[in-house]
C-alpha cells in the first residue's frame, strides 16, 4: 500500500546521517512527486510541516483557554514576597541588585538568604513593574502566554525528536491540560519553572541541531550551535536551578538515542575506545560546561548551602537516619503519583502534610519498594531492547551470498533487460516497482522476529548497490522510553535531597519539567497500545473514547484548580485538607486584612490546634488581639511566639509596644534591647529582622522622650542611625531626633536634623511641620509659614498638617484664619479631641459662643477624662448665664483636677454670682 498524506506513521524530523557508523545514507523515491532523496522528500517535509503547526496549535490553544480566567486572579502566597515585597522591582532600585540579590530580594550572599538565584524571572517581574506597577492582571497574563509558548515548544519538540505523529499529539495535549501546572501557571512565582523549561526545550533543540552537523561539518557552524546551547543552558539555568539538569538530558541523548553506543562502548577498554574518542569532545564539553555552571552558581551564593526551618522540610531535621532514607525515597513516589492521580494538590505541602516514614514496617514501605522495582525494570527494559536493536543496526545489512546473488541478477538485468524478482534461500526477496517507467528492484532482509524494519538494500536505475538504513519502529520506540524516562528522572534530581536539602517536601511547580517526561511515556503508551489494537476496531474506539475522557477529566480538574488560585481566601480552603495548620493561618491573615476580626481569631486559633508550636500564628494572634486593645491577651501570644522562636525580632518589637501601652515603661525598655541584641545570622527574610531591631531602638528613643529623659532619646536614635541597614529609611528618626534636640534646647543641633530628614524624604510632612514649628520660635516666620503650607501641599488630606498650621496662626492671634484650618481639620478627622478643642477656643475667641459650647460638649465626650474640656465648657457656659450646667461641669473639672488653680477661681465666682441672684 502506497503511503499517502496524513498516515500516522510520517516522521516529522529528518532520519539521522547513517554515514557516521560505515553505512551509507538511504536513498528512496516519493511516491508523489518521483524525485529521489535521503532521508525525506522536499515536498512531504512541507506537508508535515504544516501538520506539526496544527498540532502545535492545537497544545498552544488548549494551554490559553484552560489557563486565560487566571488573569482575573489576584496575587496570592509567595507572590507577596516575591513581588509586593521585593525591592529589586522598583525603578529606584539599581538595575545591578537583580544579579546581587536571590529570587526574593535579599542579597545572596546574606546568611539568610534563600540562595534561589533567579535574575531573567526577577528582570521580567521588573518589566510587568515598569507598565502596570502591582497590578496582578499583567503578571498573570504574562504567565499564561509563556505557558502557551511552553506547550507548543514541547510538542514541537516532540516531533523535531523524531516521535511519531499520536505520539506528539497526545504528549502535546497531556502537558498542556495537566492540572499539575496550575501552580506554576496561576502562581506568579511559578514564572520561574515556565520560563526555565523554555529555554530548557530550546537547548536541546539547538543540540539536536549541533548532532546533526558532527560529522561532515567545518568546527566553525558545529561550534555556533553548541555555543547557542550553552547560552541556552545558562538562561535556563539562570531562570531556576534545575535548568542546569538540561545538560544530563542532553548527555543520555547524544550518548544513547543518538550516537547508539552501548555500555560495552563506553567502558575505556578495548576496541571500544576508538568509538569512545570519536565522541570525546561532544562528552567532554558538556562535562565541562557543566563543571563550569556549577562552580560559576556556587560562587555568586557564596559556596555556602542554604539553611531551612525544620517545618519546611521535616524529614531533612530527623535524627534518625532510616527516617530520613525512607522518607526522601517515598518522596518521589508521592510526586510521581501526583502526575498520575492529581486531584488532590495544595500550595503547599510542609509540616505533616506528609508524615514521615518512620518504621519498616508503614505500608508506605511496600509502595517504595514496589516503584523503584518498577522504575529499575523500565529502565533495563528500555535500555537492553535500544541497545540490542542498535547492535542490530550495526551488522552488515547483507551477507557475502546476497552480494554474489545480486551481482548475478544485475548481469541478468544487463543481458536481457527485464527486471526480475530473486529469492535466494530465503535470505533475501524482492520485488520490481514500476512508477512513471522507471523501475527498481528493492531487497530486503528477512528477520527472525516479526518486527518489520525500514533496513533495505537494492539498485538505483544504474544497477549500482545501494545500502539504505532507515530508522526500526522498535528502535524508535525504546528511544522515546529512554528520552522520557531522561526527561522525568534528571530533572527531578535536584528535588530528590540527594545532592543537598531542598527548602520543601513537595512543590507541584516543581514538576512542571519532569512532567514532560511522563507525558511523553504515557503517549507512547498508549500509541503502543493503539498499534497492537489496529485491526479491532472496537478496542480501538475504546481506546480513543478513554484518551477523551482522560484529556476531559484533567481539563476540567486543571480549570477547577484555577478557580482555587483566584482569590488567596479560596486557595487556602482548598489546602485545609492537605495541609491544615498551614492554610488556617493564611486564611487567618487574609481574614484579618479584610476585617473580619472575630473569623480571624477562630482561625488562628484552629491552626493552633493543629500545630501549636507556630512563631508566626502566635505573633500575627498578638497582632490582631494587639488592635483590639487586648494588651493582656496580646503580650501573651507574643510570650509564645517568643517561645517557640526565640529569635523572631518582630514578636520583641511588639512585646515591647504592648508593656509600654500597658505603662510597664521598664519592661518595655528590656524587651526593645533585647530585640535590638538579637543575632539574625541565618534567618530568613534578613531585611524584616534588620528593620525590626532599628524599629526597636526607634521606639525606645520615643519612650524616654515620652519621660522627659531626652539626653537618653538621642542617644537612641544616634544608635539607631548606625545600625540602620541601606535599605531603611531614616527620615523618621532624623525627625524624632531633630524633636529631642528641640525640646533640649539645642536648636542649631535640631535644624540639622530636621534638614537630613527632608533630604532622605523631601515630601515628609511631618518634617516639614517640626522644622517650621522650629523657624517660628527663631522668628523666622515667613519660613515657617511655607513650611506649613509645603506640608499642607503634600496632603491637603492630612487633618494634622491643618492643625498645626492653625495652632501657629492661633499663636499669632490669627484666630479667623485659624478657625478655617480647623474646621476642614474637624471635617477630615471628627474624633480628634484635639483638633475638636481648639476648634471650640477659636469660636470663642471670634465670639461665636453657641458653636463654641456645641464644640465643648462634643470635646468633653470625646475625652470624658480632660479636666480642661469640662473647664472650658463650664466657663462658656458661666458666660452665657447657664450657671447650673457651669456649676456641673465645673465639679467635674476639679473631680478630675483638685489642685487646677484656674478652675477653682471659676467656682469661687460663679458661686458668688449664684448667691447674688438668690438675695
Amino acid at each position: 500500500m502506497k503511503p499517502g498524506k496524513g498516515k500516522l506513521s510520517r516522521q516529522w524530523s529528518k532520519l539521522r546521517p547513517h554515514s557516521r557508523n560505515g553505512l551509507v545514507q538511504q536513498t528512496t523515491r516519493c511516491y508523489d512527486c518521483s524525485k529521489q532523496f535521503n532521508s525525506k522528500c522536499e515536498c512531504r517535509r512541507n506537508d508535515d510541516l504544516t501538520e506539526m503547526w496544527k498540532i502545535v496549535a492545537i497544545s498552544v490553544v488548549a494551554a490559553l483557554f484552560l489557563y486565560i480566567n487566571t488573569i482575573y486572579a489576584d496575587f496570592a502566597y509567595d507572590d507577596s514576597r516575591a513581588i509586593l515585597k521585593n525591592q529589586d522591582l522598583l525603578p529606584e532600585t539599581p538595575l545591578a541588585n537583580i544579579w546581587k540579590d536571590d529570587f526574593w530580594g535579599t542579597p545572596l550572599r546574606d546568611s539568610g538568604s534563600h540562595k534561589s538565584y533567579r535574575p531573567l524571572v526577577v528582570l521580567t517581574f521588573r518589566l510587568n513593574y515598569f507598565f502596570h506597577q502591582l497590578s496582578p492582571g499583567g503578571y498573570h497574563l504574562v504567565n499564561v502566554v509563556l505557558h502557551s509558548i511552553a506547550a507548543g515548544l514541547y510538542t514541537a519538540t516532540v516531533g523535531v525528536l523524531g516521535r511519531k505523529l499520536w505520539v506528539t499529539v497526545i504528549s502535546g495535549v497531556l502537558f498542556a491540560v495537566h492540572p499539575i501546572h496550575t501552580e506554576a501557571v496561576a502562581g506568579v512565582v511559578g514564572r520561574a519553572d515556565i520560563l526555565c523549561a523554555i529555554f530548557f526545550l530550546l537547548s536541546i533543540l539547538t543540540f539536536r541541531k549541533y548532532c546533526e552537523l558532527v560529522v561532515g561539518h567545518t568546527s566553525r557552524v558545529r561550534y555556533g550551535w553548541i555555543a547557542a546551547t550553552f547560552t541556552l543552558v545558562t538562561a535556563s539555568t539562570l531562570s531556576k536551578e534545575l535548568g542546569i539538569t538540561v545538560l544530563g538530558v542532553c548527555f543520555v541523548y547524544y550518548i544513547i538515542c543518538y550516537c547508539n553506543l552501548t555500555i560495552y562502548d563506553l567502558l575505556p577498554v578495548g576496541r571500544s575506545t576508538v568509538k569512545l574518542r570519536q565522541h570525546a569532545e561532544t562528552v567532554l564539553l558538556l562535562v565541562l560546561f557543566g563543571v563550569v555552571l556549577l562552580i560559576t552558581r556556587l560562587y555568586f551564593m557564596g559556596y555556602s548551602p542554604p539553611s531551612f526551618s525544620p517545618a519546611d522540610n521535616p524529614a531533612a531535621n530527623s535524627t534518625s537516619f532510616l527516617t530520613r532514607c525512607l522518607t526522601f525515597l517515598y518522596l518521589p513516589v508521592f510526586n510521581f503519583w501526583l502526575l498520575v492521580y492529581p486531584v488532590t494538590l495544595s500550595f503547599d505541602w510542609s509540616m505533616d502534610a506528609i508524615p514521615l516514614v518512620e518504621s519498616v514496617w508503614d505500608y508506605r514501605v511496600a509502595v517504595i519498594v514496589l516503584f523503584y522495582s518498577s522504575l529499575v525494570l523500565s529502565v533495563k527494559y528500555s535500555l537492553t531492547n535500544f541497545l540490542s536493536s542498535s547492535e542490530i543496526s550495526r551488522k552488515p545489512l547483507i551477507s557475502q551470498e546476497v552480494r554474489n546473488g545480486l551481482n548475478g541478477y544485475k548481469k541478468l538485468c544487463q543481458s536481457d533487460g527485464n527486471h526480475q524478482t530473486l529469492t535466494n534461500g530465503g535470505v533475501a526477496n524482492g520485488g520490481t516497482n514500476n512508477r512513471n517507467g522507471i523501475e527498481t528492484v528493492t531487497f530486503r532482509r528477512l528477520r527472525k522476529d516479526s518486527s518489520s524494519s525500514s533496513e533495505s538494500v537494492g539498485c538505483d536505475e544504474n544497477f549500482n548497490e545501494v545500502e539504505t538504513v532507515g530508522t526500526p519502529t522498535y528502535h524508535r520506540h525504546y528511544s522515546t522510553l529512554v528520552l522520557g524516562l531522561s526527561l522525568l528522572i534528571i530533572p527531578f534530581l535536584p528535588a530528590t535531597n540527594l545532592p543537598f536539602y531542598v527548602g520543601f517536601v513537595v512543590a507541584e511547580r516543581i514538576l512542571y519539567i519532569p512532567s514532560m517526561g511522563y507525558c511523553l511515556l504515557v503517549a507512547e503508551a498508549v500509541y503502543q497500545i493503539f498499534k497492537k489494537l489496529r485491526h479491532q476496531k472496537l478496542y480501538r474506539f475504546g481506546l480513543y473514547t478513554t484518551l477523551t475522557l482522560l484529556c476531559v477529566l484533567l481539563s476540567l480538574r486543571c480549570y477547577s484548580r484555577c478557580l482555587d488560585w483566584t482569590t488567596e481566601e479560596r486557595l487556602y480552603t482548598s489546602g485545609i485538607a492537605v495541609n491544615p495548620a498551614k492554610a488556617w493561618g493564611n486564611l487567618a491573615n487574609v481574614l484579618n486584612n479584610r476585617g473580619e476580626v472575630d473569623a480571624a481569631e477562630q482561625a488562628y486559633k484552629s491552626a493552633l490546634s493543629h500545630r501549636s508550636n507556630m512563631a508566626d500564628v502566635h505573633y500575627n494572634l498578638g497582632i490582631l488581639l494587639q488592635g483590639q486593645s487586648r494588651y493582656r491577651e496580646a503580650l501573651e501570644a507574643y510570650d509564645l511566639a517568643i517561645q517557640c522562636r526565640p529569635r523572631l525580632t518582630v514578636a520583641h518589637l511588639n512585646k515591647g509596644i504592648v508593656l509600654a501601652l500597658m505603662g510597664k515603661h521598664s519592661e518595655a525598655k528590656q524587651a526593645y534591647t533585647d530585640c535590638s541584641e538579637i543575632d539574625i545570622s541565618g534567618l530568613k527574610d534578613p531585611r524584616m529582622h534588620e528593620s525590626a531591631k532599628v524599629s526597636a531602638m526607634y521606639n525606645l528613643g520615643r519612650l524616654y522622650a515620652e519621660q522627659k529623659d531626652y539626653p537618653a532619646a538621642i542617644s537612641t536614635y544616634n544608635l539607631a542611625l548606625e545600625m540602620r541597614p541601606n535599605h531603611y529609611a531614616p527620615y523618621s528618626i532624623y525627625n524624632l531626633l531633630g524633636e529631642a534636640y528641640f525640646q533640649s534646647n539645642d536648636l542649631e543641633a535640631a535644624e540639622k536634623a530636621y534638614r537630613k530628614s527632608l533630604y532622605h524624604k523631601a515630601d515628609h510632612a511631618p518634617a516639614h511641620l517640626t522644622m517650621a514649628r522650629l523657624m517660628s520660635v527663631k522668628k523666622n516666620f515667613r519660613e515657617a509659614e511655607r513650611l506649613y503650607e509645603k506640608a499642607i501641599q503634600i496632603n491637603d488630606k492630612d487633618a494634622q498638617s491643618l492643625h498645626h498650621y492653625a495652632l501657629y496662626l492661633a499663636e499669632r492671634n490669627r484666630h479667623a484664619e485659624a478657625l478655617v484650618l480647623w474646621q476642614k481639620a474637624v471635617d477630615l478627622s471628627p474624633l480628634d479631641f484635639d483638633i475638636t478643642f481648639n476648634l471650640a477656643s477659636a469660636l470663642r475667641h471670634v465670639g461665636r459662643n453657641k458653636e463654641a459650647i456645641y464644640r465643648y460638649e462634643t470635646a468633653a465626650k470625646l475625652s470624658p477624662e480632660s479636666a480642661t474640656a469640662h473647664m472650658n465648657l463650664g466657663a462658656m457656659y458661666h458666660i452665657n448665664a447657664n450657671y447650673s450646667l457651669a456649676l456641673k461641669s465645673y465639679s467635674k473639672a476639679l473631680e478630675l483636677d483638685p489642685h487646677n488653680q484656674v478652675t477653682k477661681n471659676n467656682l469661687r465666682k460663679l458661686q458668688n454670682i449664684m448667691n447674688k441672684a438668690k438675695r
